[in-house]
């Protein structure tokens, strides 16, 4: 594979940063409810229209309150996701590698505006990337083909080029079907071993 690729696209959630999942126990605790059924509420609709950028992170909030009845505050909301965006180990020291060796890196995530303002500053891994891509900002979600077509043709790279890695099962189908070789991340020491498989020299 080190003979045509040259580019590896990067997921953030749930690979560099932790994203939403965890932060459903904070929220049910607060509410006195199953997490599985606030991660359920989460993952609805308002979801989808913050991550596109249609709403504000107050407004996702506020269709929880009245959608779902929800009685946690704002500031609460807000706290229990800003304590679940920490960085997950060993992936920024894999990324790192990955530039000092040469390949052209990308971001490809899906995510709202407020929460990125947030985790930008907190974590400060933008400049390891040539291009980002937040779906706030494209109006574009993974695993739909044009997400993955935009940045590619940003980064100047067919398919057979890149490598993308992501945790989401389904964003990995999304790219094989569209010829785009991909590696599902469990943890930076098995992506540093599916890297060195594929014969890409990582050292971390």
């Amino acid at each position: 594979m080190t003979k045509t690729t040259t580019t590896v696209i990067f997921d953030l959630s749930e690979v560099l940063i932790q994203g939403m999942f965890g932060a459903e126990t904070t929220l049910a605790q607060i509410l006195r409810r199953d997490p599985r059924q606030v991660w359920q509420e989460l993952n609805t609709a308002p979801m989808r229209s913050f991550f596109l950028g249609l709403i504000s992170e107050r407004q996702y909030w506020g269709s929880m309150v009245s959608g779902f009845a929800w009685t946690c505050s704002f500031e609460e909301f807000q706290l229990a996701f800003r304590q679940n965006f920490y960085e997950l180990p060993g992936t920024r020291r894999i990324i790192e590698n990955l530039k000092a060796g040469g390949f052209q890196l990308g971001l490809l995530s899906i995510h709202g505006r407020e929460w990125i303002e947030y985790i930008e500053q907190r974590h400060q891994y933008r400049q390891l990337f040539s291009v980002v891509h937040y779906s706030y900002q494209t109006g574009l979600m993974k695993p739909e083909p044009v997400a993955f077509h935009k940045i590619m043709r940003e980064l100047g790279v067919a398919p057979h080029q890149c490598l993308f890695i992501d945790d989401s099962e389904r964003n990995i189908r999304g790219a094989a079907a569209i010829g785009l070789p991909a590696i599902r991340f469990y943890g930076a020491d098995q992506l540093l071993a599916d890297l060195r498989g594929q014969n890409i020299d990582v050292y971390a």
